[in-house]
């Protein structure tokens, strides 16, 4: 069995520490985005989610992935990773606006932090989606 348990869980805490820190990278282009220049939670999600998606894409496919031979170059799975991410993006980005929304209207003590508490719900589903396309390009396309 070419991918054991094993491997694929030592893969995944793996390209967790990795999307950790991409996440810090997202996070800190949100904040900056936010804070500094005003924007809304679908913009700059969008923005900072490019920014961590993308350097979480070469490290992965770099130090954690196998890069076998496959069907596609690496420059063609880079486009169809960022493809991809553009369509997880948006959803995300729609999703934390309307748990934003929610929060901001619902929670009158979080309201003030109802962003940065969309971007926090959000991460989970998003770290998941990346590992499975991320590994699925690396090694099988």
């Amino acid at each position: 069995m070419k991918n054991s348990m094993k491997d694929i869980i030592k893969k995944g805490v793996q390209f967790f520490f990795t999307s950790g820190m991409g996440f810090i990278l997202d996070f800190c282009v949100y904040t900056l985005l936010i804070r500094r220049f005003g924007f809304g939670v679908m913009g700059a999600n969008f923005i900072s989610s490019i920014t961590g998606a993308a350097f979480v894409f070469f490290v992965s496919t770099h130090k954690i992935f196998s890069r076998g031979t496959g069907k596609l170059p690496y420059a063609a799975k880079y486009a169809v990773y960022i493809l991809y991410q553009l369509c997880l993006i948006t959803i995300a980005s729609r999703t934390g606006a309307l748990i934003n929304e929610v929060i901001y209207n619902n929670i009158a003590f979080m309201a003030s932090y109802s962003k940065f508490m969309a971007k926090v719900f959000i991460t989970p589903f998003t770290m998941l989606c990346n590992f499975i396309v991320c590994r699925y390009l690396a090694e099988k396309l």
